[in-house]
């Protein structure tokens, strides 16, 4: 139900890269007024389960939308409202 709102995770061993990606995504999350699950994923082996090989990695309702890269944030932006209208 759309009440749940969105899934994200977010994989990778804390960095840089991998804080601003998140802070982008809550940031989008607030001005969208949507209601999301966001969590930081650091265990190595819970990140090889999915198969994910470069970090950070970015997965949105299950769906592995990028890895070893830090997105623009409109494509932020387009893969959350995709999401949502899933």
């Amino acid at each position: 139900s759309d009440s749940e709102g969105l899934t994200i995770r977010i994989l990778g061993p804390p960095c840089v890269t991998c804080n601003k990606l998140k802070t982008t995504l809550i940031e989008i999350l607030q001005e969208k007024n949507l209601p999301a699950d966001v969590e930081d994923i650091h265990d190595l082996d819970e990140i090889w389960r999915y198969g994910i090989i470069k970090t950070p990695a970015l997965i949105i309702n299950g769906e592995v939308k990028s890895a070893g890269i830090q997105p623009p944030r409109f494509q932020l932006e387009k893969w959350v409202e995709e999401a949502v209208e899933e």
